[in-house]
C-alpha cells in the first residue's frame, strides 16, 4: 500500500516500506514540535535557499529585525543591505562553497535609527538534493549596551582617579613649598648656641613638622592602601625612639586638656626592631591622638606587651590603647574601621577629623600580619588592641638587667594617679629595686619621715609634678625645711610641654633630673643610672651635628623659583661651606651650563617651575658636552612613586623631597660628588638682637619676619627690599591679568605674594592677598576690582613701613666708647675667629657686632673688613690677630 510523503525528509526512504499509522502520527508530532519550538524561539531562524530566497522565518527574526514574517521572507538575503555593509554576504556566500559554519558579531542600525548588535551563525545544509542556509541571529544588544556602560564607567573612575592623584599631588606640592621654608630656618636655628628651654622648643618645633609631614604622606598613601599598592619598609629601629615621638605629640595635647598620659611596657620587650617605625608611628599616633580627643578627664594608657611569634625570628608586639573617654555606641563598632566613617554624625563637627584614619589603621595592622579589635563602654571609655609583627635588629638593644651599683635600690614612688604609679612600681621591680610608693604630697612627706626611720636608707625619689593640694615642688619645699627629712636623689616626672615652667619655678630646690612623661623603663633606667654614676642633674639637649665644613669645596648650582626657598637653602649650603650659584628658571640653569661646563660639581634642581620645568632642563643638560655625567639632583614637593620614576627618566640622579630634610642632602651631595663631612668645626654664634629696632610697623611683624631670616636683621632688610621693590606694584599687575581673562596667571602672581608676605611678617598683604585668591578661586568677578584695590592699599602701606625700616636700620649705631667692651668684644671676636675658620660669610654681619665694642682708641678694622669682603679669610685671620679689646683705653 502506498504511503503519503508530507516533505522530503523522507526522500532517501525505501519505496517499498510502508509507513504504520503509529509510525506516521510520531514524525507528524515531531514536525509539530520542531514547528513549535522555531515558532516559539527567543533568537531569529531563517532557513535561505542557495540562490538567496527564503523558504522559511520565524516570528522570532521578524522581532529582532522589524516587520512581519512575511516581511523577511519577502527579501532574499542578497538584497539585504546590511548583510552587504557587515560582510555577513560574504560570509554567506564562503559558508556554502566551503560547507562549514560560519560565525559573525555584526552592528546592524534599523530603519528607526536604533542600534542592533547581533552574534550570528551561518549554517550550510542540504535538503532534498539542494543547499541551504541555516541563519540564526541572536539579539545581544543589551548585553553589549552594558559592556559599552561598564567601559565608559571604568575610564570615567580611572579619569576621577587621575584626578584624584593630581589633585593630591598639588596639595602635596602646595603644602611641601612653605614646609620647606618651615624645616630649612629649623635646621639653620639649631646651630646657633640656644639656651636649653630655646633648643627644646626647636626639637619640638622639628619633631612636630615631621609628624605633620607624616600626616600629609600619610593622605597620599590611602590611595595607594585602596589600590593594595602600599608596601612596607624593612629597616632596623628603635622602639624607643618610636615611643618618644609619640610622647613628644601625644603628651603636649594631653598637657592641655590636664590628661594623664601613661607607658605600660612590658621589661621583655626588645628596643631593636625591624620593619616600618613610620608606619608604627602612623597608627600609634592616630588611636593615641583620638584616645586624647575624646578623653575630657582621667587617663590615656599605652601598653606594649610581647606575645608568642608564630614564625621563628619573628617578635609579635601586642599594643593597647586605653582612655577614659567618651566611648562608643556599640552600633557604631561595626563600621568603625570603614573609610570616612565617625562614631555618630555628631562627632566630626564636635572633635574634627575625617574619618579616615581608623580605616588606614585596619589596613596598616593586617599588612603587618597583624589585628585590630575595639571594646568600649560608651560614657566609661575605649580600648583598642592591635598586634604587629616585626624582625630583631642584628644589634637588637636586650631588656634592661640590673649592673654593679644598682641591685637592690630603695626608691619611693609618689604619684596621685593609680595607674602610673602601679606602672611605676612594676618597671622599678623589674629591675630589682624595692619600691614604696604614695599617692600625694602630703602621704610623701610621711613615707619621707618613715623612710628616714629605717636601717636602709631611700636611694631614689620618683616624684609626680602636677599633684592635686600639694604638688612635688610644694612638697619638696616642705621636704626641705624639715630637718627629719634626708632627700634622695631626686627625680621629679613632669610632661614635656612642662618642662621649661618648672624649670622657672623650682628656684632654690634641690631637682637632681627632670624626667619627661609619660616615661618608659628604659628612660627610667637611664635617668637613675646617670645620676647613680655622677651624671649631670640637669643635661642641656644635645646638640645636633652642625653645618659649617660639611659641604667644603663642593660647587653647586642651585636651582630654585621660589625666592624664599631660594634663601634658605643657600643660608644652609653656605653655611656648611658650599661655593653656590643659584639661579632661578630652568633655562638659566641650561644657560649657566653651557657657559661654564666644568663650573660646578653637582646641580640641586627644583622640578616644578614657571616657563622651563626641571624636566626639561635636565634633558637638555645631558645634551650638552661633558654633562652626560654631571651629578642632578631634584629638589621637588612631588613624592609619589611615579616623580621618582619621572625624574630617573628626564636623566636625574637622584632625588629629594621637600622640605629638604638637610642631613639627608648633605649625605645625597656626599654620595654622588665624594669627600669627607667636616663636622669637628664648632658651630656659628646667635645672631644679633633687635637693637634699635621696632617689633612692629604698620603691616609689617619685624620680629616675626627677622625670626624668619634666621634672626638676621641684615638679611631681613634686604628680603623686604626685594619685596618692596619688586612686588610693590603686583596688585596692578594682577588687576591687569584679571581684565585680560587670564585667571590662571592672577592667580599663581597672587598666590606667590601671599606666601612670600606671609613668610617674611607682612601680614596685610597676605591677608589682603590671601582674599583676592579665594574671589579668584570662586571664579567671583563682582569681587576683583574690591579685592585689587584693598591688596594695593596694603601694599602702599606695607612699602611705606619697609622704606621706614630701612631708615631705621640704617641709623648710626650706639656711641662707642673710649674703652669699649672688653669682655663682650672678645666673646664676638671668638665667633668672628670661629666663621673665618670656616669661611663663612656671616662674619661680615659678626664683625657689624664687633665696631661698637672695640674702642674709639682701638685700631681701624678696614683692613679686616676689606679681607672679609674680598673672601680672603686667611688674611682676615692674621687682621683679626692684630686687635685687642679695648685697645688705647684710658687707664
Amino acid at each position: 500500500m502506498p504511503h503519503d510523503r508530507s516533505d522530503g525528509a523522507c526522500k532517501d526512504a525505501a519505496p517499498d516500506v510502508e509507513v504504520g499509522y503509529p509510525t506516521k502520527r510520531r514524525i507528524l508530532e515531531l514536525l509539530d514540535l520542531n514547528a513549535k519550538i522555531v515558532a516559539r524561539a527567543p533568537v531569529g531562524i531563517i532557513v535561505y535557499a542557495a540562490t538567496g530566497e527564503c523558504v522559511l522565518a520565524n516570528p522570532g527574526s521578524a522581532a529582532i529585525v522589524g516587520g512581519t514574517v512575511e516581511d523577511v521572507m519577502r527579501h532574499p538575503y542578497t538584497e539585504l543591505r546590511f548583510w552587504r555593509e557587515t560582510g555577513l554576504l560574504q560570509s554567506a556566500r564562503d559558508a556554502l562553497a566551503t560547507g562549514t559554519t560560519r560565525n559573525e558579531s555584526v552592528h546592524v542600525v534599523t530603519a528607526e535609527g536604533q542600534d542592533l548588535w547581533l552574534d550570528c551563525d551561518l549554517v550550510p545544509f542540504s535538503s532534498e538534493g539542494n543547499a541551504r542556509l541555516l541563519y540564526i541571529m541572536v539579539d545581544v544588544t543589551a548585553r553589549r549596551l552594558a559592556e559599552i556602560e561598564l567601559v565608559e564607567a571604568k575610564h570615567e573612575a580611572e579619569l576621577a582617579s587621575q584626578v584624584k592623584s593630581e589633585f593630591l599631588a598639588n596639595m602635596s606640592h602646595e603644602i611641601r613649598t612653605p614646609m620647606t621654608a618651615i624645616m630649612g630656618f629649623t635646621s639653620l636655628l639649631e646651630e646657633a648656641p640656644l639656651e636649653s628651654r630655646e633648643r627644646d622648643y626647636v626639637a619640638k618645633i622639628k619633631t612636630s613638622a615631621a609628624s605633620l609631614l607624616g600626616i600629609l604622606n600619610d593622605v597620599l598613601d590611602f590611595s595607594k592602601i585602596e589600590a593594595g599598592r602600599l608596601e612596607l619598609e624593612q629597616t632596623a629601629f628603635s622602639l624607643q625612639d618610636v615611643m618618644r615621638s609619640i610622647a613628644v605629640i601625644v603628651g603636649a595635647n594631653a598637657a592641655l586638656k590636664n590628661l594623664e598620659v601613661v607607658y605600660d611596657m612590658a621589661p621583655d620587650v626588645p628596643d631593636g626592631l625591624t620593619g616600618d617605625p613610620l608606619r608604627l608611628q602612623q597608627i600609634l599616633l592616630n588611636l593615641a591622638g583620638n584616645a586624647v580627643k575624646f578623653t575630657t578627664t582621667g587617663e590615656v594608657v599605652l601598653a606594649v606587651r610581647k606575645v608568642a611569634s608564630a614564625a621563628p625570628g619573628q617578635i609579635t608586639l601586642e599594643f593597647l590603647i586605653r582612655d577614659t573617654g567618651i566611648g562608643i555606641d556599640p552600633q557604631a563598632r561595626d563600621r568603625l574601621f570603614h573609610a570616612f566613617s565617625q562614631a555618630d554624625a555628631s562627632t566630626t563637627r564636635k572633635f574634627g577629623g575625617t574619618g579616615l584614619g581608623l580605616a588606614i589603621c585596619s589596613k596598616l595592622v593586617a599588612l603587618m600580619g597583624g589585628t585590630i579589635t575595639v571594646a568600649s563602654v560608651l560614657g566609661r571609655g575605649s580600648e583598642f588592641r592591635f598586634t604587629a609583627s616585626f624582625g630583631e635588629a642584628p644589634d637588637a638593644v636586650k631588656p634592661r638587667r640590673a649592673f654593679a651599683g644598682l641591685e637592690g635600690l630603695n626608691v619611693l614612688v609618689i604619684d596621685d594617679n593609680d595607674t602610673a604609679r602601679q606602672i611605676l612600681v612594676r618597671t622599678c621591680e623589674g629591675f630589682g629595686w624595692r619600691v614604696s610608693t604614695a599617692a600625694s604630697g602630703k602621704a610623701g612627706l610621711e613615707a619621707l619621715r618613715h623612710a628616714a626611720t629605717q636601717p636602709a636608707p631611700l636611694d631614689v625619689l620618683l616624684l609626680d609634678w602636677r599633684m592635686p593640694e600639694m604638688d612635688g615642688l610644694d612638697m619638696l619645699r616642705q621636704a626641705k625645711a624639715d630637718p627629719a627629712i634626708p632627700l634622695p636623689l631626686v627625680i621629679l616626672m613632669v610632661t614635656i610641654s612642662d618642662t621649661g615652667e618648672v624649670r622657672r619655678q623650682a628656684g632654690g630646690i634641690r631637682i637632681d633630673r627632670v624626667l619627661a612623661k609619660p616615661a618608659t623603663p628604659s628612660t627610667v633606667f637611664d635617668a637613675v643610672a646617670q645620676l647613680r654614676a655622677g651624671g649631670n642633674a640637669l643635661p642641656q639637649l644635645p646638640k645636633p651635628p652642625g653645618m659649617c665644613g660639611r659641604l667644603r669645596g663642593i660647587r653647586l648650582l642651585l636651582v630654585e623659583d621660589n625666592a624664599i626657598n631660594q634663601q634658605v637653602a643657600l643660608a644652609i649650603l653656605e653655611r656648611a661651606n658650599a661655593e653656590v650659584v643659584a639661579v632661578s628658571n630652568g633655562e638659566a640653569a641650561v644657560n649657566r651650563l653651557r657657559e661654564t661646563p666644568t663650573a660646578f660639581d653637582a646641580v640641586l634642581m627644583d622640578v616644578q617651575m614657571p616657563g622651563m620645568s626641571g624636566y626639561e632642563a635636565t634633558r637638555l643638560i645631558r645634551c650638552v658636552p661633558g654633562l652626560s655625567a654631571l651629578p642632578i639632583i631634584a629638589m621637588t614637593a612631588n613624592v609619589m612613586t611615579s616623580d621618582r620614576e619621572n625624574s630617573r627618566r628626564a636623566g636625574m640622579n637622584d632625588h629629594l623631597t621637600k622640605p629638604i630634610n638637610v642631613e639627608e642632602m648633605f649625605a645625597v651631595l656626599h654620595h654622588w660628588v665624594g669627600g669627607a663631612q667636616d663636622t669637628d668645626l664648632d658651630d656659628e654664634p646667635v645672631d644679633p638682637p633687635l637693637i634699635g629696632l621696632p617689633d612692629a610697623l604698620p603691616g609689617l611683624d619685624v620680629r616675626h619676619g627677622v625670626a624668619r631670616a634666621v634672626g638676621q636683621p641684615e638679611l631681613y632688610r634686604r628680603l623686604l627690599q626685594d619685596v618692596a621693590s619688586t612686588h610693590g606694584r603686583d596688585a596692578e599687575r594682577i588687576g591687569a591679568l584679571l581684565a585680560a581673562g587670564d585667571l590662571k596667571g592672577g592667580l599663581d602672581h597672587v598666590h606667590a605674594l601671599k606666601g612670600l608676605a606671609g613668610n617674611l611678617g607682612v601680614n596685610r598683604v597676605s591677608d589682603a592677598a590671601a582674599a583676592l585668591e579665594s574671589a579668584i578661586r570662586l571664579e567671583d568677578s563682582s569681587q576683583y576690582d574690591g579685592r585689587v584695590g584693598d591688596l594695593s592699599a596694603r601694599l602702599r602701606e606695607a612699602v611705606e613701613s619697609i622704606r621706614l625700616f630701612e631708615r631705621m636700620a640704617a641709623k648710626t649705631p650706639p656711641p662707642v666708647s673710649a674703652t669699649g667692651d672688653r669682655d663682650a668684644a672678645s666673646a664676638v671676636i671668638r665667633s668672628l675667629t670661629e666663621e673665618l675658620t670656616c669661611n663663612d660669610t656671616n662674619a661680615l654681619l659678626t664683625l657689624e657686632r664687633l665696631t661698637p665694642l672695640m674702642g674709639s682708641r682701638a685700631p681701624s678694622l678696614e683692613p679686616l673688613e676689606a679681607a672679609i669682603q674680598a673672601l680672603d679669610f686667611e688674611q682676615a685671620l692674621v687682621e683679626l690677630g692684630r686687635l685687642e679689646p679695648g685697645q688705647g683705653a684710658s687707664p
